[in-house]
């Protein structure tokens, strides 16, 4: 039972049976300084265990954040821990932020803002009162750039990491956190080799793009063109139908060149919660310009299916909606002027690229289906068992891309998997007349069947 309640102004103010006893009886719980702690980083984990005993429930919240706010006066000597004195936050804010130092150090980029919550604030009043601090920014932690929300698209899904001036506390210690999240980078040495096949036309403009990138000459081109007064930055488009190997043609320049790729999900940038979309695209470039400082060579910022955000401009008055996007418009074309990296889009939807993007593409890339030639070579580098008529048959029959070569090609092994044995050139063909919705295969007359799975005819 909990006792102690008075009124003030009508607020309503608990004091726990336990905080009464301790502070009656002269005796909080708290362990006296361990001489044997060494660093800043051994104060912070004896925080964190404190929050995950409150999360726990073996302690609660007012001897946590009583215990950090402790071992932290207790520790000032060493720099970091001086510095979060120095900030003069409250008792509550002081413990978030010394807990999302640790998980950061930890390798935890980001925590559910409720799970937080739940660590430092157990009555659901002051839960609530507390998030709507955080997600309106009147919250101190967040006002001061030290904690910021990460991609809010609903109030109970919010997410909180460090902010840039958390970041920089950790980074006058020595410990660099990198604020790229792992799933959008893409190391150059995890990209798995692949033998790609294009046109005449369209291996002759990647070559010069891969030429271009190579790590010295790319150097020399930015310092010649700067000497020029001219844009130094690498924008390039990727365009042509699904499935010719846009993105994949990203990725081996990224490996052939010793580059890594910030790979962007577009529908991650068009949250319409508080404007966040505008503010995610800038984010996007400020990460990468971070990246950008850390890496050796360049990396490569990919926009990955562009076509959302680079069509042509709506009209403003058709909704809110189209509002926001004319302004992320706006604002992608403001980050792309000024560019100093390099910038890889892919789209399906040339057509409709808005007339303002285009020009500030230096790289335009054009990937068609392929031709007869590349889809002959496709079809010999995915299966190894057809005779030469064979493989000319495929190329010459289906106008397939490669995606849609490579999907057949699972389905040929799947079906030996099944089977046991391995798949006549007449299954083959059923198999590409069934990868176009209502295809027959392009024969005259042909008879349409059904081949249920991968069974056997």
């Amino acid at each position: 039972m909990q006792t102690g309640r008075f009124s003030k102004r009508r607020e309503n103010y608990i004091i726990p049976d336990t905080v009464k006893e301790y502070v009656l009886e002269e005796k909080f719980p708290i362990p006296k300084p361990n001489n044997t702690v060494e660093s800043a980083i051994e104060v912070l984990e004896k925080c964190f265990d404190l929050a995950d005993q409150s999360e726990d429930k073996e302690i609660n919240e007012y001897e946590c954040v009583g215990r950090t706010k402790y071992f932290l006066e207790s520790y000032s000597n060493f720099k970091l821990i001086k510095e979060i004195l120095n900030l003069k936050l409250a008792s509550t804010e002081q413990a978030i932020l010394v807990y999302m130092l640790w998980i950061s150090i930890s390798g935890e980029e980001t925590i559910s803002m409720s799970r937080l919550l739940n660590i430092f604030e157990h009555r659901s009043v002051l839960k609530i009162r507390k998030s709507q601090e955080f997600i309106s920014g009147r919250n101190i932690l967040i006002n001061s750039n030290l904690v910021e929300l990460d991609k809010a698209n609903f109030f109970n899904d919010s997410r909180l990491k460090l902010g840039k001036k958390g970041l920089k506390l950790l980074e006058d210690e020595g410990i660099k956190i990198s604020e790229i999240d792992k799933r959008e980078l893409i190391v150059h040495q995890e990209i798995r080799a692949k033998q790609l096949f294009y046109n005449s036309e369209e291996k002759k403009n990647l070559k010069l793009l891969l030429n271009a990138l190579e790590n010295d000459r790319f150097r020399n081109i930015q310092k010649q063109l700067e000497e020029k007064s001219l844009p130094p930055g690498f924008n390039c488009i990727f365009y042509g139908p699904p499935g010719t190997g846009k993105t994949e043609g990203v990725l081996q320049i990224a490996k052939n060149t010793g580059r890594d790729v910030m790979k962007v999900d577009i529908s991650e940038t068009k949250s319409k919660w508080f404007g966040d979309s505008e503010k995610l695209i800038k984010k996007i470039f400020t990460k990468y310009e971070s990246l950008a400082d850390s890496s050796g060579n360049t990396p490569i910022l990919l926009f990955n299916e562009a076509d959302a955000i680079l069509s042509k401009r709506l009209d403003v008055s058709d909704s809110s909606i189209a509002q926001t996007l004319n302004t992320i418009q706006n604002i992608l074309l403001e980050e792309l002027e000024n560019f100093e990296g390099i910038f890889i889009a892919t789209t399906n939807l040339i057509d409709n690229l808005d007339p303002a993007f285009a020009r500030r593409f230096l790289f335009k890339v054009q990937i068609n289906l392929p031709g007869k030639e590349a889809r002959k070579e496709i079809w010999k580098n995915k299966i190894d068992f057809l005779t030469s008529e064979q493989y000319k048959e495929l190329a010459l029959r289906f106008h397939f891309s490669g995606g849609e070569i490579e999907n057949i090609t699972c389905k040929i092994f799947m079906h030996e998997i099944i089977n046991s044995e391995q798949i006549v050139f007449e299954e083959i063909l059923e198999f590409c007349a069934q990868e176009k919705f209502g295809n027959t295969g392009n024969r005259p007359g042909a008879e349409k069947k059904t081949i249920v799975g991968f069974q056997k005819k």
